[in-house]
């Protein structure tokens, strides 16, 4: 049981890893997990995979497993740490704990109602005012991509936004974040699953 348990963690941080780092859009299961080929791994890298897979796992519940990964992304404008190159440390992996505690109690209807205050002109992605605005809430931390995500799919419907004419490294950063992010949600109702796991831990 130990061992699929790992497994699943594994799949989970390594896919959502391809999925925002490489850019690669994988299929989610009915757990969110990522589907993807198992990669090659030498006998080193099967032991920092080991060790930082069962460092990570702690008390995590089986269904949480994605958001685990899942959070650290969006806190992170889509990084996360690579789980089998390096052996971690408590540190690391108490920070990934962190971006996932701080998912797992986080308000959408406030962060919701805050853009609805601001005004939908304003917060048009297809108006050049309206991405700088949002891109820099985004990049100041007073607006969270998960937030982002329910927004332009529940509120304000979009279904990408292109990169023309924005030269900031951090604005791309951010843009290919909402794009992956807006496609995640569409396809894999993303926030709704995460709402029921707050329902259900919290």
């Amino acid at each position: 049981m130990s061992r699929d348990r790992n497994k699943k963690l594994f799949r989970a941080w390594y896919g959502f890893r391809l999925i925002f780092t490489k850019g690669v859009m994988l299929p989610l299961d009915d757990e969110l997990i990522p589907r993807f080929r198992s990669p090659i791994m030498n006998p080193s890298q099967k032991g920092f995979a080991s060790h930082n897979v069962a460092d990570a796992m702690r008390d995590l519940p089986d269904d949480s497993f994605w958001l685990f990964a899942f959070s650290t992304a969006m806190q992170n404008r889509g990084s996360l740490p690579h789980p089998f190159s390096l052996e971690m440390s408590e540190v690391e992996i108490g920070n990934m704990h962190k971006h996932y505690q701080k998912h797992l109690r986080h308000d959408f209807n406030k962060d919701i109602e805050m853009l609805r205050d601001i005004g939908d002109v304003e917060l048009q992605m297809h108006s050049k005012a309206g991405k700088t605005r949002l891109v820099n809430m985004v990049a100041t931390g007073e607006l969270s991509m998960m937030t982002m995500m329910k927004y332009h799919t529940e509120v304000a419907p979009v279904d990408y936004t292109d990169l023309k004419g924005q030269r900031s490294f951090v604005a791309k950063r951010i843009y290919r974040l909402i794009n992956m992010s807006i496609g995640l949600e569409m396809n894999n109702q993303i926030t709704a699953k995460m709402q029921v796991i707050q329902n259900k831990l919290l």
